[in-house]
């Protein structure tokens, strides 16, 4: 009898889409920033089982990869600017409004106290 067991410790991400407006200095572009949550799971027969390691949380250029860590407080604030933004960008959101809203995220958000996570292939 054969018995084949099928296993892997892939990295599962979420997508929230595009989020906050800015300025990459990695690869000089004016963009928005994705954010995105990922983690690596133990899978059998590719179902995840058991998480392996803590959730990583972060903005994203959508060019280069490049990005930053956000803990879950910026993170919470973050996922509601990314809400805030695709409002915005589908007219339902004044930009006196989402000024606003980039203003209270910006509050929440210290770019020089988080670290920086540079692209790779399987985020």
């Amino acid at each position: 009898m054969l018995l084949f067991i099928i296993f892997g410790w892939p990295r599962r991400s979420k997508e929230y889409g595009e989020t906050y407006p800015g300025h990459c200095s990695h690869c000089d572009n004016d963009q928005y920033y994705e954010l995105r949550k990922s983690r690596r799971w133990l899978t059998l027969y590719f179902l995840p089982l058991l998480p392996l390691e803590r959730a990583t949380r972060g903005l994203f250029c959508s060019i280069c990869g490049t990005g930053f860590e956000l803990d879950r407080t910026q993170f919470k604030a973050a996922k509601s600017l990314s809400k805030s933004t695709t409002a915005f960008a589908e007219g339902d959101l004044s930009e006196r409004e989402y000024g606003r809203e980039l203003e209270t995220f910006e509050a929440t958000l210290d770019i020089s106290g988080t670290t920086n996570t540079e692209r790779s292939d399987d985020v």
